[in-house]
Order: C-alpha cells, then structure tokens, then sequence
C-alpha cells in the first residue's frame, strides 16, 4: 500500500494534466467537437497514465484476491469472504463500515491532528526538550509541543503548494508532496487511530528542505552547501541517538533479557516434546517480545496463540491434545514448572486446567457475565460462550475514595473509564473435553482505593446493553 500511495497520485496527477495539455490544443483548433472529443478519449483511455493505472489497480485487486481467498480456504469455507479479517480489515480502514470512534474522525479533530504530526517531521525529533519530555513520559508537555507544531505543519504545506505554482516539474513535486496528504484524506479511518502513517508525510519535509537548499545554493554557493549538508548529518546521526536511546533505554533491555531468559527454561522444561497451549492476557503491546519469543524458541509446536482473540473463532479444545500452557501471570494456587521465571511461566495441563474453578477469586457480580475479584483483578467468564457475547464493549467505570488519585481530565467525572475490548484483555477457550466455549477477560484495576465499580457493555449507539454495580474491597 506504500507504493499505492505513490503510484496513484502520480498517475492521477499525470492524467490531469495530459488532459489539460489537450483541452488547451483542443481549445486552439479549428476540429469538430467530435474530433476533440475523440481526442479526449485517446488521451484518457490511449495514454500511458491510464494504462500504468489500470495495470496497477488490477495487480492490486489480484494480491487481495489472493490473500482473501487464501484465508477462505485457510478456514476451510467456514466463514464467507465478508467476515473474513480482511475483508473486515478493509472496509472498516477505508470507512465503508462505522468504525466509532467519531470525535477522532471529525473533519477538525482529524486535520489537526495531522497537521501537528506533518509539522513534528520538519525538525522535532533533533529538539532535545521535545525529546526529554517523550522520554520522562510528560504527557503536558508533549502535548504543547505538538500544539506548537501545529501552524509549522499548515506552512509547511502551503509554502509546497506556492512552490507548485512555478516548478518545472510540477507532477513529480505535486506526486512527492502530496501523495501523503491523498493517503490521509482517502484512508482518514486508518490515518486517524496510527500516528505512524504519518510517515506518509515524508514529501513535504523533502519538497521543503529540497526548496531551501536550492535558494541556498543560488544565494551562498557550493561552500555553504558543503557546510550545511555536514550540519544536516549531525542532525540526522543525533536525532537517531535520541530517537533510539527512547527505544531502547533500561528497562525494555531488561523486559527483554527476561522474555529471552523465560522462553529458554521452558523450552528446556519442555525438551521431551509434548503440544503447548499460550495464553497471553492483557495489552497485546505488554507482551509484544513474547510473539517473537514463541516463534523461536517454540515453533510448531504452539497450538493456541490468542494474540488477536477479537477474531471471534473458538480457539482449539484444550484439554484434547495440549501438553503445557504457557501464562503471562502467575498465581500461587497453581504450581508453575518454571518457579525462577520473571514474565512467562509453565504449567502442566492437568494443573492449570485442575484448578481452573478455583482460582477466579470471589464472585462480587452477575450480569451477562460473571464478575469475579482476585486481589486487583477484576475477571470476567461467561460459559456458554458466543461471538455476540464479546461483540459489544465493555462498559468499565471505576469511582475512587479519592478524587485526587484520578487524572487531571477525570476529576471532574468524579470516576475513571477504563472501558475495554474484548481483544484487548479477553480469550475464548475450552476448559474440559465436554464443556461449551467459555470466555474469559482479566482486566487490572488502579492502585488507588476504590469506592465502587460499575461495568457490563454498550452496543454502538453507546447506550448499555447490560450493567452492574458493586462495592469493592481489597
């Protein structure tokens, strides 16, 4: 889709202007209307434009055929190709379905917010406070930050769209500055929610730099250049030293030495063989290292991986052919065969699956699904256990002792949302040989003292489906 984002503007502005580049000899000649017309039609359906276009457009549609297909064929044409995950992944990024989530979509909200992100490509990552700020985790401050890039990112832009008005090569300068702001108008459904599209946005910054260095070029000579290109190279090799001391400082260097460490004694555990069964609860960005991990030291021989369980497929039977389970949690109650690990702990079947019933905690709610407490744990289990069932979002709203723990934006609330997806903390599984689907999600509460807790979940309207409120006490 990179190269799409390319492709397709340059091939729309090129048509443009073969079109206008007729219009204007038409305009000039004496011919019928029906000999222009048919030259218009030359120009349109003869050109190369058209042709590079239509080549791409049906390259395009045979790579997404292929994937869809071969997903189809992957289930065994158990879904139809409309609820396969491309197909939905498809029409939700390019708007055909509510996607929700209408106050990041709205027309303003949207613009600028990408017009803070264009102006935070133009020099933001070689501001050491900026830096800082992202690095402590300042939130405040990284925010008026970006409101001050705001009106760098709007000129930026315009000072492009002035410079095309007098360029020689007006289609590969509109193609380079340009083709990120037609990826983010035509996708604005996928735009909105990655910040990282925002690398679209490359063109503007090299149209902007490529004007500077032109004007510098004719004004000072080569002397100049040579000294500017050797400062724009220490910008460049110190922004990458900010950039990667972010990435990678301390404590992600520990987090994953102990993945690496984890994964290493249980497939030592595991050496004889034997079908393991992974459960990952939580944010799928906690346990990012932990896929790679799998893969590696565990290959085929991982059954269960439920890193995208919002796919609503009920995942394999567990206790008919698993060995191990592999958690990213461990409980006391069940006695782990990897005692020394820190993140990733092993479990036999039979003492995972054996305590099952006992280790949810105190029941301290009923609704559509049992809500259960374990120390400052909230679980949610539902058996039998749909699709539908975990469709809907969960409504989770927690009211504290005191007002002062919760976020600034929350105060006035008077209660944190820590609403939720069933993808993001949820699993579906099969407990035992005969018992239905069951589903499962574990949600860690605040720290804070907690007064009361009310959940249940919302249809798209925003309006409950079911709710309940309890007391807590920890």
């Amino acid at each position: 889709w990179h190269v799409y984002a390319l492709l397709l503007p340059f091939i729309a502005f090129s048509l443009a202007s073969e079109l206008i580049s007729a219009h204007r000899a038409a305009a000039a000649s004496s011919a019928s209307s029906f000999s222009k017309i048919k030259r218009f039609s030359a120009v349109l359906l003869l050109g190369r434009p058209f042709a590079l276009g239509l080549t791409a457009l049906a390259f395009g549609l045979l790579v997404l055929s292929f994937n869809l297909l071969g997903e189809y064929y992957a289930l065994n044409g158990a879904k139809p190709i409309t609820e396969l995950p491309t197909w939905r992944s498809m029409v939700w990024r390019t708007g055909l379905v509510d996607a929700g989530w209408a106050e990041a979509l709205h027309w303003p909200n949207f613009l600028e917010s990408q017009f803070q992100i264009l102006g935070s490509m133009i020099f933001t990552f070689s501001l050491p406070g900026y830096i800082e700020a992202l690095h402590l985790g300042d939130h405040a401050s990284v925010e008026a930050w970006t409101d001050d890039l705001l009106p760098l990112g709007v000129a930026a832009l315009a000072i492009c769209l002035v410079w095309l008005c007098f360029a020689r090569q007006r289609i590969l300068l509109a193609t380079l500055s340009l083709f990120g702001v037609v990826w983010s108008l035509a996708m604005r459904h996928n735009v909105a929610f990655h910040e990282f599209e925002g690398l679209f946005y490359v063109g503007v910054p090299l149209t902007l730099y490529s004007l500077a260095l032109l004007h510098m070029r004719r004004l000072s000579g080569e002397r100049l250049m040579a000294r500017f290109a050797a400062a724009a190279l220490l910008v460049f090799v110190f922004s990458n030293w900010q950039m990667s001391r972010i990435g990678q400082d301390a404590a992600d260097r520990v987090f994953h030495a102990e993945v690496m460490a984890d994964f290493q004694a249980i497939r030592s555990e595991t050496a004889g063989g034997g079908a393991i069964g992974v459960m990952l609860m939580g944010q799928q960005t906690k346990v990012t290292g932990a896929r790679y991990a799998l893969e590696y030291y565990l290959a085929q021989r991982v059954f269960l991986f439920p890193q995208y369980p919002s796919m609503s497929e009920p995942y394999p039977r567990m206790s008919e052919f698993l060995d191990f389970i592999v958690a990213n949690w461990r409980d006391s109650e069940i006695e782990t065969l990897t005692p020394e690990n820190q993140r990733f702990f092993l479990y036999s079947r039979d003492a995972y699956l054996g305590q099952y019933d006992t280790v949810l905690g105190n029941l301290v709610a009923q609704g559509k699904f049992n809500i259960y407490q374990k120390g400052n744990m909230l679980i949610y289990l539902r058996s039998p256990c749909t699709a539908a069932d975990t469709a809907e979002r969960f409504l989770l709203h927690v009211f504290p002792v005191d007002l002062a723990d919760l976020p600034k934006d929350r105060q006035q609330w008077g209660k944190d949302n820590l609403d939720f997806t069933f993808s993001q903390h949820g699993v579906r599984f099969q407990t035992h040989r005969e018992a239905p689907n069951t589903c499962t999600a574990w949600v860690n509460l605040p720290s804070y003292d907690i007064v009361k807790i009310a959940t249940g979940q919302f249809d798209a309207q925003w309006q409950p489906t079911w709710q309940v409120e309890f007391p807590l006490t920890r």
